[in-house]
């Protein structure tokens, strides 16, 4: 995946070199997130939080463009008492007392394809985006005994995942766009050898400059 993106980028700049009538652009957005993790029998669970991404692309088409992106899927965290989680895998709970607290976090890089839409004369415009993203999902989770000793595990798993998203812009000048959008994947993750996977969904308001 690693050299997929280089290669992208490489081609990128020949575009940038090979027409003048191309247009490259930069954006980014922040807002909200949520993983549609399984939380039953924990009793505190949050599956929203903040979440962002970052894009560049360049338009090899007059509507079309490719993109490199960066995903910041948010978080989504849980909680509960170890009196009723005993012995939890590998955590070496000691004790049945304290509580254990859980951590899944999404992050990814995206390759793909953006179409631009718009009404002629119009200041309003919108998109959408598909592509692949090699996501990777971190969960962490933290056993505390209550006498201030704890213990703590992290496992990650990378994943190559599909990526779709759409969107709208407002024009505020020639060069830069208020933009909302929404864009959805996901990732998979892995506890003491075991693998899961959440749906993401990130919902974001931000800005496009077009160069």
């Amino acid at each position: 995946m690693r050299a997929s993106f280089i290669s992208i980028a490489a081609g990128l700049a020949l575009l940038a070199s090979a027409g003048a009538s191309a247009q490259g652009y930069v954006g980014g957005g922040i807002g909200y997130s949520r993983f549609d993790v399984d939380c039953t029998d924990i009793p505190s669970c949050d599956k929203s939080s903040v979440g962002g991404k970052l894009y560049g692309g360049w338009n090899f088409a007059k509507d079309w463009a490719a993109e490199l992106s960066y995903f910041d899927w948010g978080k989504a965290t849980g909680r509960e008492s170890l009196d009723l989680v005993g012995r939890v895998r590998e955590l070496p709970l000691a004790t049945a007392s304290g509580t254990l607290s859980m951590k899944l976090r999404g992050t990814g890089f995206g390759l793909g394809i953006a179409y631009f839409f718009a009404p002629a004369g119009s200041d309003w415009s919108g998109v959408l985006r598909a592509g692949v993203a090699q996501n990777k999902g971190k969960l962490t989770a933290t056993a505390d005994y209550g006498d201030g000793s704890s213990d703590s595990m992290t496992e990650s798993k990378r994943s190559t995942q599909p990526y779709l998203g759409f969107g709208f812009g407002f024009k505020l000048s020639p060069t830069l766009t208020l933009t909302g959008e929404a864009d959805f994947s996901r990732i998979k993750y892995r506890f003491d050898g075991l693998e899961d996977r959440a749906d993401t969904q990130m919902f974001s308001i931000g800005v496009r400059y077009a160069f």
